[in-house]
């Protein structure tokens, strides 16, 4: 036995310096091991016996504690591990540092052996047919982070959200994520903040969007369309003829492509820009292409446009000559107006200018 209790201070010692570096102290992995031994050692085998089952538990802790560590590290590009003890709660603040990691690693195109580096082998894997299968997406991945240890999600179906787990916080963070060919098509994040669920997605055309699960009823705003202008709006979506538009006033069609920036939907935003020859334009596809390539400017017009919707008072029409006016916002946080330039095309329908915010 003296020969084992040797063995043993000498792998604490390594333990301590290297191995288990992100662990402040690894007395309680000794006990551990110790307790091996002692219930070895009731049982009366052998010496050689209690050298197989020390080595036996040293290997079972290291091989169960790796998706731990590999989990709850930092996932920025410095790669210190920041671990989280199996049993603490996860705070808001830790959720959301989490999140934003996520955010500024996870990309369109990102391929499956980068993620697998950040993220570790997924907790759940589907096919198409597993999935929710009309998204572009031919394999979907699920993460479940900040987990308790030997926590398993309801959920039966990787298209169904762990409410109950989330909010209990037996769980931090849903990450869900589309492939394509290997690639990243899409991604989403399901987190708890206090006692609200927010789900964030970035779409494959590279738009993303932010919500809060199970809100009953969206907070009214004054960019809100109406019934009407709501059904000229799907209209046109279906159609892009500039004659369902022409009836429409300056006003109304600022709200119609803010609506379209808060749906992601980038044809209709292109098709609200003035198309007329003499105009600088880019073409669709280059227009698409750069959203796609540009995840901080998607973020930033998430966040335009919530708080447009949720700050904005008052709509001014100001003429700046006789086919060209701005849209003036004001806000209730009294913050400097904002205004968007609009154009009158040769049919005489109002467009968002290429360059429109004053």
């Amino acid at each position: 036995m003296v020969k084992l209790e040797k063995m043993l201070e000498e792998f604490k010692e390594t333990a301590d310096q290297t191995l288990l570096r992100d662990i402040q102290d690894t007395t309680k992995l000794e006990q551990r091991i110790r307790q091996k031994m002692n219930a070895s050692r009731n049982k009366k085998r052998p010496y050689l016996a209690y050298t197989v089952c020390a080595a036996v538990a040293i290997a079972m802790l290291f091989v169960g504690a790796a998706p731990f560590f590999k989990q709850n590290e930092a996932v920025g590009g410095g790669g210190q591990a920041t671990s989280v003890p199996p049993v603490a709660i996860p705070s808001d603040q830790a959720i959301m540092q989490k999140v934003q990691e996520l955010k500024s690693v996870l990309h369109i195109d990102l391929p499956q052996d980068r993620v697998t580096e950040l993220l570790s082998t997924p907790d759940h894997v589907a096919s198409e047919n597993g999935g929710s299968g009309d998204d572009g997406a031919d394999e979907y991945w699920e993460y479940s982070l900040f987990s308790k240890m030997g926590y398993v999600s309801s959920p039966k179906s990787m298209i169904m959200i762990d409410e109950e787990g989330l909010l209990n916080r037996d769980t931090g963070i849903s990450v869900n994520i589309g492939w394509e060919d290997k690639k990243l098509l899409w991604y989403s994040l399901i987190y708890p903040q206090g006692k609200d669920l927010y789900l964030y997605k970035m779409n494959s055309n590279g738009t993303v969007s932010e919500s809060r699960i199970l809100e009953s009823q969206p907070t009214p705003s004054i960019l809100d369309l109406s019934p009407e202008e709501e059904e000229l709006y799907f209209s046109y979506m279906d159609k892009k003829k500039d004659e369902i538009l022409r009836d429409m006033t300056i006003e109304q069609i600022l709200k119609m492509y803010i609506r379209a920036q808060q749906d992601g939907d980038l044809e209709m935003q292109y098709a609200l820009h003035i198309q007329d020859e003499e105009y600088e334009k880019p073409t669709l596809e280059q227009f698409l292409s750069d959203v796609k390539k540009d995840p901080i400017g998607a973020e930033n017009t998430m966040r335009h446009v919530k708080m447009l919707r949720e700050q904005t008072d008052t709509l001014e029409y100001q003429w700046t000559d006789k086919t060209e006016g701005i849209v003036w916002m004001k806000f209730k946080d009294n913050r400097k107006k904002l205004g968007y330039r609009m154009i009158h095309n040769k049919k005489r329908v109002w467009k968002v200018s290429w360059m429109p915010i004053q």
